[in-house]
């Protein structure tokens, strides 16, 4: 297959046979196992059903049963195209195609079907396969409850020797409820190191695809998500700053408010960079019809110096701005702050000074009634 040649039946059966022995030992011990295999015929199935000893030849009632994650095959071909551009597959893209023409399902067998879409977690969390639970590197193994029934996978994600490849892949998934999907909440910073790391792969790849071709896929498959995390990442910082006091609520202000100033200066310097930069390509192809020569080069060379003092001038009086803005926020706020705290501390000192001569008066009254109890 990594010829890109697919597999025949002469090459499939004997493995298959060897993965039914394994099973039968493992049967025979009492012992749950996840077997990854892409049993895509029901004749290959049946190979691994009857590693039960009881099992009858087409009865489908075998304590050996099957899990199809299911998939669009876009979504499968865009997974193994990002894993073939991280040089973790053996298979090539061609060969797909003809993995799917091979898959036929009884729908009397009684194959379990879960999206392959959803997170690690969500999956592990379907009724069918409670049986089975994610380690501490998020890798899906087996419980080990001695009752559990033995599920052998007929894998559509093409890789299931790697595991942790295969949950990486689903970290963007969305949770399905019978037929609802929630999607899982992920934040910017978790959208844009996920694209990073696909655009850069770690050293430990032994190939890597052509740059253009990773930034394709990072943006295929991260740009659809950048709105929701960006309303995430929204939530979880109003979230954070409902648990604090005013005071981290007036830093979050402060710090928003110079940041919008910030952005709001340099995109209007860029614009008007990008302004000055075409009215002068207009300019000087407009200037190199009209003349030649001499001319035309010192027409150029003005142009040039024009703009160049423009766009500096424009820099200077945008970054000016910038900064008193800056400085006038911070300033604001730190006097905003400041009253808050004199406004506070004064109130917590007149109801201080309240309670003290209540009690005070209080101490006078008895004082006064025991003095005329005794005169009496």
């Amino acid at each position: 297959m990594s010829q890109g040649i697919p597999l025949s039946d002469e090459d499939r059966i004997p493995w298959l046979e060897t993965l039914r022995g394994v099973l039968k030992d493992k049967l025979d011990n009492g012992k749950t196992v996840i077997l990854g295999c892409s049993s895509l015929q029901k004749h290959y199935r049946e190979i691994l059903r009857s590693a039960d000893a009881d099992y009858v030849h087409g009865s489908y009632a075998s304590t050996v049963q099957f899990v199809l994650l299911d998939a669009e095959a876009d979504v499968l071909a865009a997974r193994l195209e990002k894993r073939a551009a991280e040089g973790k597959h053996f298979m090539p893209a061609t060969l797909l195609q003809s993995q799917l023409e091979s898959l036929h399902i009884d729908e009397g067998e009684g194959i379990f079907k879960v999206d392959a879409t959803l997170s690690p977690l969500i999956i592990t969390d379907n009724p069918p396969l409670e049986v089975f639970s994610l380690d501490s590197e998020n890798q899906i193994q087996a419980t080990n409850n001695p009752n559990s029934i033995l599920f052998s996978f007929v894998n559509l994600q093409l890789e299931v020797n790697n595991s942790k490849s295969a949950m990486a892949d689903q970290t963007n998934g969305v949770t399905l409820n019978e037929n609802q999907r929630i999607r899982k909440e992920e934040t910017l910073y978790d959208v844009l190191h996920r694209s990073v790391s696909m655009i850069l792969p770690d050293a430990s790849s032994t190939e890597s695809a052509p740059l253009l071709q990773r930034i394709k896929i990072s943006v295929s498959e991260n740009g659809p998500c950048l709105g929701e995390a960006s309303r995430n990442t929204g939530q979880t910082l109003l979230r954070w700053t409902r648990r604090g006091s005013p005071l981290r609520a007036l830093l979050v202000i402060s710090i928003g408010s110079v940041a919008f100033l910030a952005l709001t200066g340099l995109l209007t310097f860029m614009l008007i960079f990008l302004v000055a930069t075409v009215n002068a390509i207009i300019v000087s192809l407009l200037i190199s019809l009209a003349a030649a020569g001499g001319f035309l080069f010192f027409s150029l060379a003005s142009v040039t110096a024009i703009y160049i003092g423009a766009m500096s001038i424009a820099a200077l009086v945008i970054s000016i701005a910038t900064i008193s803005a800056i400085f006038a926020a911070m300033i604001a706020a730190g006097w905003v702050g400041f009253f808050w705290v004199i406004w506070l501390g004064t109130r917590k000192s007149v109801g201080f000074a309240k309670q003290s001569l209540s009690k005070t008066g209080s101490v006078i009254s008895a004082y006064s009634s025991a003095q005329h109890a005794r005169i009496d």
